[in-house]
């Protein structure tokens, strides 16, 4: 049977999607209504990711690059106009939250604290590190399944720990207020599946057994003090942690071809479609 969205494989973030609210996932990803619009926050996130994996690759930290890839991405969308200003903060207010707003300059101040405590942290978190990958493309058949699961790795390193033993790190870039993450956040399971989910299919790939494999979130920080700008939350992948997340995945392609798409009222409070003609 086709799968219902016509294409030949899934992502993390279309599972996350569906297990959110598979009703947003069917306007999304099978009626494909989904827009994407521009944010001060979607473009500092491109912009220091790129400095980060260009780090990775090159251990030269790149500010210029970084910084024109800012300016670059405010005078594109306008994201200092007053009119995209309000529209960002009347977007906020209707989902309960308060937009405040940063003219580029703290942007790119922000953007070259974080470029400046990378190099220290990497070398303190990371023991006598090297690069294996960056923007590493996943393809993987998935379990008892035609459909492929497809992503990418943000960063794969190695290092060695404590007792001199070599590891695996799969690592993912996540941009952040100041303070970082809620503990709940950290905790939350579908947060963690995504790198679950990388582990299994990058280490299934390689050959490589799941458990020389670890995992880590990396949080860039805005408006962060210099020395505190970038945090590590290490997320753990057991064998019960891998089982649910597989389990999951098998779940959501199972009630998509099944054309369950069922609404979850609680995931409204930031859905671009809720009070739309798509979802009353």
């Amino acid at each position: 049977m086709d799968f219902p969205t016509g294409k030949p494989h899934i992502s993390y973030s279309e599972v996350k999607n569906w297990r959110e609210c598979s009703f947003r996932h069917k306007l999304l990803y099978v009626d494909r209504l989904g827009t994407f619009d521009a944010s001060v926050y979607t473009e500092f996130g491109t912009a220091v990711h790129a400095g980060a994996e260009k780090f990775l690759k090159t251990r030269e930290i790149d500010v210029p690059m970084v910084l024109k890839m800012i300016d670059d991405a405010w005078e594109k969308h306008r994201l200092d106009h007053p009119d995209v200003v309000q529209k960002a903060i009347d977007s906020a207010a209707a989902s309960g939250w308060t937009f405040k707003h940063h003219p580029v300059e703290s942007w790119r101040q922000w953007a070259q604290t974080i470029l400046g405590d990378l190099e220290k942290f990497m070398d303190e978190n990371f023991n006598d590190w090297v690069y294996i990958a960056a923007e590493d493309a996943l393809y993987e058949g998935i379990k008892n399944d035609d459909l492929k699961f497809k992503g990418f790795i943000d960063g794969i390193i190695g290092d060695v720990d404590k007792r001199g033993k070599k590891r695996i790190w799969i690592i993912d870039w996540k941009t952040a207020g100041p303070g970082g993450w809620r503990t709940d956040k950290k905790r939350d399971f579908l947060t963690q599946a995504q790198l679950a989910s990388y582990k299994i299919y990058w280490a299934r790939r390689e050959g490589i057994d799941l458990k020389n494999v670890r995992c880590a979130f990396v949080l860039l920080k805005r408006e962060a003090k210099p020395g505190k700008a970038i945090s590590i939350v290490p997320v753990s992948v057991g064998p019960k942690m891998v089982e649910r997340t597989e389990k999951m995945i098998s779940s959501m392609l199972r009630s998509v071809r099944r054309k369950m798409f069922l609404k979850n009222r609680e995931s409204c409070k930031f859905c671009e479609f809720r009070g739309t003609e798509h979802c009353k």
